[in-house]
Formats: structure tokens, C-alpha cells, sequence
């Protein structure tokens, strides 16, 4: 058996191809996925509960703990096209404080350090597929991974907000972790390798 913990906004359409190569390579062996956040994965592997864990950089990692840069995410601040701020050509901090943003929060109460609190009020979810959800029922505003948003949008669920102080695309950094010195075999080797290519274009 193979454990891999995954932050929820890296269930990329990459991954589950990757999934499928290691099946047909290696048929006989089971994986089994959880899907959580980020401080969440970080847990998993330091209690042994997880062989390979994908995440997003945080700064209090253990030093038991073998991490490796693979690429970065880019995210939208997206909200309802009905909501006071798709009005606004122009977002500034200021405007965000007195609207609720939607943010992403571990079992612990974690929230990621490259995405902050700027709103005065929130509601927290540890997943993004429902904080997609709660924004798209006018709920509050969110950073949402840009590939999830992007169909939304499209169809006028969503709107992506502009904000004065992003001067680009909000791009989040993801490392690959897993327990220092731990032996690997042919089947986890091969997809600690795949992993590495995740998030190429």
C-alpha cells in the first residue's frame, strides 16, 4: 500500500493521470489517497501515516521532514457576480475589509501562510471544491486554485476580481514531501519520480 497526502487544491487532472500510468505499471499495488490541507499532509507524514505528501510551502516544517520544490499554482480572488464587489473595477485592501472571505483552514485551525486573512470576517472550509460552493451561492469572496475557477468563470458563476495590490497572477509554491531517510521501493521510487513533473506545463 501506497499513502498519498494531498493539499485539495493539488487534485490536479495531472495527478489522476499520473495515477493511471502507476496503475498500469504497477497493478498489484494499492494507493490510497486523502485529500486535506496542507498542514494536514504535513501531519500525516510526520506520523508515518503517509509515504509522499504534496503541499503547499509552509514555514514550520520538521526537519525529519524531506521537502522538494515542484512548481507553483495560481490562484484567482474570485466571488458571485451579484456580489457588492464584482462592481468594483479596481479592489483595494480597504474595500475587501467589511465582505466575508471564504478561506481555506486546517483541523487545527491552520490557514496557509501565502493566503491571509484580509476581510474583517470569514467562514472556513479545508476543502475548495465547497469554498467554490459557498462563493458561488454569494456567500463571500475566495483565492481559489485558478484551474477549478476557470469554467466558472467562463459561464458567469464567478467572477475574478481585480485587486490593486496583485500586480500578477497570485502563483502559490508546492513542495513534495516525504519522512528523511525512509526507503522507498520500485513503486513508490517511480512515483515520487512522476510527482516531480506535476505542475510542468
Amino acid at each position: 500500500l501506497i499513502r498519498l497526502a494531498v493539499d485539495n487544491a493539488l487534485l490536479l487532472p495531472n495527478l489522476y493521470a499520473v495515477l493511471a500510468r502507476f496503475e498500469r505499471q504497477f497493478s498489484a499495488t494499492a494507493i490510497e489517497i486523502v485529500s486535506t490541507t496542507s498542514f494536514d499532509v504535513l501531519e500525516a507524514i510526520e506520523s508515518d501515516q503517509a509515504d509522499i505528501g504534496l503541499t503547499f510551502v509552509e514555514f514550520d516544517f520538521n526537519r525529519d521532514v524531506e521537502l522538494g520544490y515542484i512548481g507553483s499554482l495560481n490562484f484567482y480572488p474570485v466571488c458571485h457576480p451579484q456580489h457588492p464587489l464584482a462592481r468594483l473595477n479596481e479592489i483595494t485592501a480597504g474595500d475587501l475589509l467589511p465582505h466575508r472571505q471564504v478561506m481555506s483552514r486546517s483541523l487545527k485551525g491552520s490557514v496557509p501562510t501565502q493566503l491571509p486573512q484580509l476581510s474583517s470576517k470569514a467562514w472556513y472550509c479545508n476543502n475548495y471544491t465547497a469554498m467554490q460552493s459557498l462563493v458561488e451561492q454569494g456567500i463571500g469572496w475566495a483565492y481559489l486554485p485558478a484551474y477549478l475557477a476557470e469554467e466558472s468563470i467562463q459561464t458567469g458563476n464567478l467572477k475574478k476580481m481585480k485587486f490593486s495590490f496583485d500586480h500578477k497572477t497570485w502563483k502559490l509554491s508546492i513542495e513534495m514531501i516525504r519522512q528523511k531517510n525512509k526507503a522507498m521501493g520500485p513503486a513508490l521510487t517511480w512515483l515520487h519520480d512522476e510527482l516531480k513533473s506535476l505542475l510542468d506545463e
